[in-house]
């Protein structure tokens, strides 16, 4: 058997680590102090990373939507109307609240565009075009800002950003229009899908009780779309 001499010195223990400089920091604050404390720690972050900007950028892109989206309403109105149809939408802000010269205009002005159909396509067909460019830049500006919240670098061409960017505000507006057709027509259709069932309580009382987390699902569904296709996936 090997001697003690040649076993070597016994192992020395390891020595304690040294104590940290100062109080320890606190942890975080639970109850109500717990979710003020995050709620401020989000707005700090929020404002770090220009959130404001990115909303403002958001909002200059939506005005410039407005005027493009009413090309293409009157564009299409005047391929689709006809003169008396003109007449019948004057008639409906003939009510006293809008002024005589404004109901004036506004009848005069879509009589004229339904009177030539080719320059009313050509109207709508421009105004697609600048409300497609607008709205495509404002997600464009959303997904700049979801790169810099996240901490990614953009990689992707133009063309990509902006195809993005068009399927991004498709998105969103579907699920606009599924959560304002529920609103408005979910509860005429209950009614009908409940005569048809032979139950027409049961079918309303269902309909009451899902229609708002069916209309919240639907937003949460666009939401998680643009955080999902949003941001760039390489991270900075």
């Amino acid at each position: 058997p090997p001697s003690a001499a040649s076993a070597g010195p016994p192992a020395q223990p390891s020595a304690a680590p040294d104590p940290p400089d100062g109080p320890a920091e606190p942890g975080p604050r639970r109850g109500w102090r717990g979710i003020i404390d995050t709620i401020l720690a989000a707005v700090r972050a929020g404002f770090a990373l220009g959130i404001t900007d990115i909303a403002a950028t958001l909002a200059y892109y939506a005005f410039l939507a407005v005027p493009a989206i009413a090309l293409v309403a009157v564009g299409a109105f005047g391929v689709g109307g006809g003169p008396d149809t003109a007449q019948d939408v004057g008639g409906v802000f003939d009510d006293g609240v809008v002024p005589d010269d404004a109901v004036t205009l506004i009848r005069d002005t879509l009589t004229r565009v339904t009177a030539s159909s080719g320059q009313s396509a050509g109207l709508a067909l421009v105004g697609l075009v600048l409300a497609l460019w607008t709205v495509s830049g404002a997600m464009q500006a959303l997904m700049r800002g979801l790169n810099r919240i996240h901490g990614c670098e953009e990689t992707r061409s133009y063309a990509r950003r902006r195809a993005t960017a068009v399927g991004l505000f498709a998105w969103v507006l579907l699920a606009l229009i599924v959560s304002f057709a529920l609103l408005v027509f979910g509860t005429p259709l209950a009614e009908a899908l409940g005569e048809w069932l032979g139950a027409p309580d049961l079918v309303g009382r269902l309909w009451w009780a899902l229609r708002w987390p069916i209309v919240g699902g639907a937003l949460f569904v666009a939401i998680a779309g643009i955080l999902r296709l949003g941001p760039a996936k390489q991270r900075a």
